[in-house]
């Protein structure tokens, strides 16, 4: 794919009130920038632990700049592995 280990980042408030759908089989994250926030994850089909895969947060592959240092972050997430392609 032409945009492989690329991303695309947008800031979603209550206040610009927008939404980003995301394909399925497409790689994504989120980063809360303020306490006591709810994030509404809509899935296609029921989760299926077995079925999950995940990349690094950090991975430097994909060279993302998250807007605030990452101070919490689940064990699945902290042991996704380094991309390899």
């Amino acid at each position: 794919s032409p945009s492989f280990r690329q991303h695309f980042a947008i800031e979603l408030t209550a206040a610009n009130g927008r939404m980003l759908y995301l394909p399925a089989g497409c790689a994504h994250g989120c980063q809360s920038l303020e306490d006591d926030t709810e994030i509404y994850y809509m899935a296609s089909a029921l989760f299926a632990p077995q079925d999950a895969r995940g990349v690094r947060y950090d991975d430097p592959a994909l060279g993302i700049r998250w807007p605030l240092p990452v101070s919490s972050l689940s064990a699945q997430d902290a042991n996704w592995p380094a991309l390899t392609i």
